[in-house]
């Protein structure tokens, strides 16, 4: 036990005594989802339509994007489905062409392309020397890829999202519709139809619960393990993204310290970060 488990542990059980409860502080807002603990699924995911026979169905016709009436498709995701969709891709060096890359990920070659100037994938060149037309690009990954986008990750959350699809429990079942608009002749986008709001989105989100004091002693409602039932937008799954809490601009009175609202999560608001000796990270 280090030092800041015996401060949460001190600190939570001064307040029982007190008569706090469990539930103190704003932990409701603390119990929030964080981005970085969620699952995503993405409407644009090309990876769906070959997910295999009764996955994929065709549900009629309603009022889709911009009151249009349009096709909808039904897509039965379980666990499976979250597993193919949301684990990360990993490509072992010597790589694969970008096209078979963009396949893996489930997007085109210009994400591919663009990911690798991002740092996110590694593109290299081929040289085919006995016929210079030939030649062509190869990618490859350092580790998992997360397909639903980079993730801005608090210094000291780590890589707590990492296999978060594997603790989808075996009955899990969703129906979710999915629809599409065209744009000139050739593009095309696809949706979410989001079952808490009734809005089209272009991912759906699962959060995490964070593991609070209370939680891992049995004593606060955060024990579960997901904030919902299933996916729903942004706006329905309450989510919050850490890196709107740090200001873009650093100085005085522009930047959140991500150090106490990480004590004050895994606290559930018993403590703030001036409680407990900081540690580890950046400079937040």
């Amino acid at each position: 036990m280090d030092e800041i488990d015996r401060r949460l542990l001190v600190a939570w059980a001064r307040r029982r005594s007190e008569g706090g409860g469990a539930r103190v502080g704003k932990l409701k807002t603390y119990e929030r989802g964080l981005r970085s603990l969620s699952l995503v699924l993405r409407a644009d995911d090309k990876r769906i339509d070959g997910l295999g026979e009764g996955v994929v169905g065709f549900g009629g016709w309603m009022e889709g994007v911009e009151g249009v009436q349009q096709g909808v498709w039904e897509v039965r995701v379980d666990r499976g489905v979250v597993g193919r969709l949301c684990g990360p891709v990993r490509i072992d060096w010597p790589g694969v062409g970008v096209a078979e890359a963009a396949g893996l990920f489930g997007v085109n070659a210009t994400t591919v392309r663009r990911w690798a100037k991002a740092g996110r994938v590694v593109m290299e060149r081929e040289e085919n020397r006995a016929d210079r037309k030939r030649s062509g690009w190869r990618v490859w990954t350092r580790g998992g890829v997360d397909v639903g986008g980079a993730v801005w990750r608090g210094d000291w959350w780590g890589d707590a999202g990492a296999g978060l699809e594997r603790l989808v429990g075996e009955g899990f079942e969703q129906r979710l519709l999915r629809t599409h608009r065209c744009i000139g002749s050739r593009s095309v986008v696809w949706r979410w139809l989001c079952e808490g709001c009734g809005g089209w989105v272009a991912k759906v989100y699962r959060p995490r619960r964070v593991l609070t004091v209370g939680a891992w002693l049995g004593e606060a409602a955060a024990g579960e393990r997901w904030t919902g039932g299933g996916f729903q937008c942004r706006a329905c799954a309450g989510l919050v993204y850490e890196s709107s809490e740090r200001g873009s601009r650093p100085g005085k009175g522009r930047r959140v310290d991500v150090w106490d609202r990480f004590v004050k999560r895994v606290s559930g608001g018993v403590l703030g970060g001036g409680d407990v000796e900081r540690r580890g990270g950046g400079a937040c």
